[in-house]
């Protein structure tokens, strides 16, 4: 009699902390910076993935224990110390960018982030926006970019 094996099935992308779908949220951590210290937090996760959930990046900011960072930043000014430091994350980053009812042109704050070696933006933004959502996919094919709305926190 022979030996039957399940096909293992891939791992689920891990579920970004402003995404309400949320995905396999049983097997991340979301630690919140937002001016806290997260340290703590983050030495104490036990999950195979651990998302820094901030809005800057400071010099420490790379060295601490985690997996994937979730910027969220005001989409229509980028902070340049934050934007210096990015390079310095070797690890997953998804940017959110949070941003104003009506639509306006983002394609060079794409570029910029693209270009630092972000691997996801997600475009918080109303329902306004899917039109730009579709320009900006075709405009960054290597990019991931998503909208997600309304934006809720």
């Amino acid at each position: 009699m022979g030996v039957t094996h399940r096909a293992e099935l891939p791992p689920a992308p891990p579920a970004e902390p402003w995404d309400p779908e949320g995905g396999a949220r049983h097997r991340q951590t979301v630690v919140r910076g937002f001016g806290n210290n997260p340290a703590s937090a983050l030495a104490t996760a036990v999950t195979p993935v651990v998302w820094l959930w901030t809005d800057r990046l400071r010099d420490h900011d790379a060295a601490w224990r985690y997996t994937h960072l979730a910027l969220e930043l005001p989409g229509l000014r980028l902070p340049v110390a934050t934007l210096e430091r990015l390079p310095q994350i070797l690890r997953p980053v998804h940017v959110g960018l949070r941003l104003p009812p009506e639509p306006c042109d983002l394609r060079t704050v794409l570029h910029v982030l693209q270009t630092l070696g972000v691997s996801a933006v997600v475009l918080l933004a109303p329902d306004p926006w899917i039109e730009a959502e579709t320009s900006l996919r075709a405009a960054f094919p290597t990019l991931d970019v998503r909208r997600i709305g309304p934006p809720l926190r």
